[in-house]
């Protein structure tokens, strides 16, 4: 249950840090923490209907976090 409580949590906290963070080091927790997250979608996941929809739909809007870190300029 701690690791769930923590995994569930991780991308409301990545929210506040990037207004934190430095540029580089945002950079490089979005890299991190977004494919851990996937990760932790796929195999943490639920086999109810609504759960594959929400899950497309926040990986996906993870994959689209990471493509616009790639783009990103100082």
């Amino acid at each position: 249950m701690g690791i769930a409580a923590v995994m569930t949590n991780i991308p409301i906290v990545m929210i506040v840090l990037s207004w934190i963070l430095p540029y580089k080091f945002c950079r490089w927790a979005n890299y991190i923490v977004a494919p851990l997250t996937i990760i932790y979608i796929l195999r943490g996941g639920s086999l109810l209907p609504h759960y594959y929809i929400i899950g497309g739909i926040e990986i996906i809007l993870l994959i689209i976090i990471m493509i616009i870190c790639l783009k990103w300029k100082e």
